[in-house]
């Protein structure tokens, strides 16, 4: 089964990339078009046998490319041509040589007397990407010794300049031995190809008509995302009265319940119960006969109906338990397998993953958050797209793994916003975040900004840390995968104060200016002076930062309310900040909303305005862009 896939400069993905694999469930996630379906194809690529046609796109035809994938073979392998080997490695080599070449590749790692044989089969790249075989050799076994090495440690490297050495010496190294250098001998096939029911000759033949990949082959298998299986689009198709055809057409597209749901290969009675489990209480049977183009569905007490009529989410359901208990299949890629399924649906589904995978590797690509939470996060890469040149034509994508995010993040919530949103809004607490989201309620339905600003602005997800300590972790995701974040925070995350005076001012080592003078000076004075708190909170802004000029959030409140309109929302006649930290989580939807407009509206202090201000600023050009879009929809 996979346990490792290493790839560069292939399809979407200009730089190195490594993923490691151990049995059980992966969540590939990302936005469309960031590469998750393309290593699909990589592994595709690496482990099929049919070679002789187009070849997956370099991202740079200028530079090498390759794909490797390593699958282990289980002790338990029934498979007798399997018996004595303990890993395989299949891939694939480009050059960007005058003489365009492509190589095949695939190493054998034996369990007795460890040892390596590397076969590496020759192509010339036409104009059209065509293939022409040039060479088939089987490297000695100390040559595949030294390569496998190679390849190991390009697998493994840690640093960019142990990446690109251990790169270059091994395709250097593919290029010189499939001229046929360092060929195996005979007395090496003797001696270490040679086994119990494997003759020399045997092993010859395995080798030159590639029976090892297509063994392993046989044991992997990958979806693509489902559509409908009937073939109508919508209400005024012409083939809308083809009532029968349609039927029929239905069934024929229905390839993986054709295929599987009277198999031998498959374990029934666990694909009836991962069936059931998923659609409960619901009872779907479906019924085949000999024509396949008639499956027939039963719900329960009612009459049969055909396949054309069943819900796709339940055609879903089917597919994905014959798969789960297919008895050969320990290699699974799924592509959105889930994308029509109820969310309860999906819940289940992600439990069965836990609960099936042990014995397999799954891997999963959806856009659905319910299929996240702690434990399925552990496992869970983030696909993004590198930001590129102004005159790049070309996307370039990147993989992230976000178990350590999961590890600060414990909020399942907050952890699905940062994987799926286009941008997030970061806070502390849950009581920033209520008065934010009835700010933005009031903002949308009756504040005086443009509307396409404030369309853009309530786009941000919010998203709480739990705590002022936690930025840095989120931070570094939301910069390694492009994620546009900004932060807001209460002010003593950067202003230290010590008997009400100035004690020390964080400045992120210089990068938010010198304040040395403010050194033990009053905070008022700080606050007041425009080369104090007008200068930082702009450097701040600069870095996506806000913090609020009275203090914590209470007290931007009762800054920005007279005692009246404090007394209204908090319902006592000594609204104090103890009081209103505790009354703040629990006022209702439209006080909050109040609240709100008081704020928004106040004379007697302006951090919420200049809190729009500091979303807004980021916005101000695809407002503009957007303006010309409102107007015609208007």
């Amino acid at each position: 089964m996979l346990r490792q896939m290493v790839f560069k400069n292939f399809i979407h993905f200009e730089d190195f990339q490594c993923l490691t694999f151990e049995n059980g469930s992966y969540f590939f996630i990302g936005a469309n078009s960031t590469g998750k379906t393309s290593t699909f194809e990589t592994l595709r690529r690496c482990m099929s046998t049919n070679i002789n046609s187009t070849i997956s796109s370099s991202y740079d035809d200028s530079e090498n490319a390759y794909a490797f994938c390593k699958f282990d073979i289980p002790l338990s392998t029934k498979k007798r041509i399997f018996k004595n080997i303990s890993s395989i490695y299949s891939g694939v080599v480009k050059t960007c040589t005058t003489d365009k070449r492509f190589f095949k590749f695939i190493c054998l790692q034996r369990r007795i007397s460890p040892s390596s044989l590397i076969n590496i089969i020759s192509y010339k790249i036409g104009e059209n990407d065509d293939l022409e075989k040039m060479s088939h050799v089987t490297l000695s076994a100390e040559i595949s010794q030294r390569l496998t090495e190679l390849l190991t440690k390009l697998s493994s490297t840690s640093t960019l300049d142990e990446q690109t050495y251990f790169e270059k010496n091994f395709i250097k190294r593919v290029l010189e031995f499939s001229e046929g250098l360092g060929s195996i001998t005979d007395e090496e096939i003797q001696l270490y190809c040679t086994d119990e029911g494997i003759t020399a000759k045997k092993f010859e033949d395995n080798w030159e008509h590639m029976q090892f990949l297509k063994d392993l082959e046989k044991t992997y298998v990958a979806t693509m995302a489902m559509r409908a299986i009937g073939p109508l689009q919508w209400t005024k198709s012409t083939k809308i009265a083809c009532k029968d055809d349609n039927y029929i057409e239905a069934c024929k597209r229905a390839e993986i319940i054709n295929e599987l749901l009277t198999s031998v290969e498959v374990d029934h009675d666990k694909a009836e119960s991962i069936f059931n489990f998923l659609t409960h209480p619901s009872e779907y049977k479906f019924e085949s006969t000999q024509n396949r183009s008639h499956i027939f569905v039963k719900e329960r007490k009612s009459s049969k109906f055909h396949l054309l009529k069943t819900p796709a989410g339940i055609i879903e359901a089917k597919q994905f338990s014959l798969i789960m208990a297919h008895k050969n299949f320990n290699t699974i890629c799924l592509e959105e397998p889930d994308r029509c399924m109820h969310p309860q649906m999906v819940e289940r589904m992600r439990d069965i993953f836990r609960s099936e995978s042990s014995d397999k590797v799954v891997i999963v690509i959806s856009h659905n958050p319910f299929l996240i939470n702690s434990i399925t996060a552990e496992k869970t890469h983030v696909f993004f797209r590198n930001k590129t040149g102004q005159n790049s034509d070309k996307v370039s994508c990147g993989i992230h793994a976000i178990h350590d995010l999961n590890r600060h993040i414990t909020d399942v919530d907050n952890l699905k916003k940062l994987i799926f949103a286009a941008k997030v809004l970061c806070m502390e607490g849950t009581a920033d975040k209520i008065l934010l989201e009835g700010l933005f309620d009031y903002i949308i339905k009756s504040a005086d900004l443009d509307r396409c600003v404030k369309q853009s602005i309530l786009t941000y997800q919010m998203v709480v840390l739990g705590s002022k300590t936690f930025d840095n972790p989120v931070s570094n995701f939301c910069e390694k995968i492009g994620l546009s974040a900004k932060w807001v925070f209460d002010r003593d995350k950067y202003i230290k104060l010590k008997d009400n005076k100035i004690d020390k001012i964080y400045t992120m080592d210089g990068v938010l200016g010198d304040y040395k003078l403010f050194g033990n000076k009053s905070i008022d004075y700080f606050l007041e002076d425009q080369k104090g708190f007008m200068k930082f909170s702009n450097k701040l802004a600069e870095n996506q930062i806000f913090i609020w000029k009275s203090g914590e959030l209470e007290d931007t409140i009762i800054d920005s309310l007279d005692q009246t309109q404090l007394k209204e929302i908090f319902k006592t006649d000594n609204p104090g900040k103890p009081i209103i930290k505790k009354m703040l989580t629990k006022i209702a939807r439209d006080e909050m909303q109040t609240l709100a407009k008081y704020m928004y509206c106040s004379q007697r202090s302006t951090d919420v305005k200049r809190f729009i201000t500091f979303l807004e600023s980021e916005e101000k050009i695809s407002g503009t862009m957007a303006s010309q879009l409102c107007s015609d929809s208007d």
